[in-house]
């Protein structure tokens, strides 16, 4: 269970945002919508950071419901955002 105040967590979530932009990935398409549930929360009063990534680098997990063709899509724009090794994943493996 994780705690956090009203601010701490819409800092997390336009964090966590502007994160994936810097590797050109773009929120969902509800995002603008979903984001609504903050109100008027300011960021300016969160008292917690957070770091994304793993080891100050992307870090990828498939997920369930991603097709071999997304995830070639996803691999392909780490490659092409941060560079061969400079990000870390891990994917379903399939018999």
């Amino acid at each position: 269970k994780i705690s956090l105040k009203p601010a701490s967590a819409r800092n997390l979530v336009e964090g966590a945002v502007a994160y994936a932009k810097q590797f050109g990935f773009a929120p969902h398409r509800d995002y603008q919508k979903g984001k609504r549930v903050f109100g008027g929360i300011s960021v300016d009063d969160f008292d917690q950071t957070f770091e994304y990534g793993q080891d100050g680098k992307p870090f990828f997990i498939q997920g369930p419901y991603e097709t071999p063709q997304r995830v070639d899509q996803i691999i392909a724009s780490l490659t092409r955002n941060c560079g061969e090794d400079n990000f870390h994943y891990l994917l379903e493996i399939s018999e």
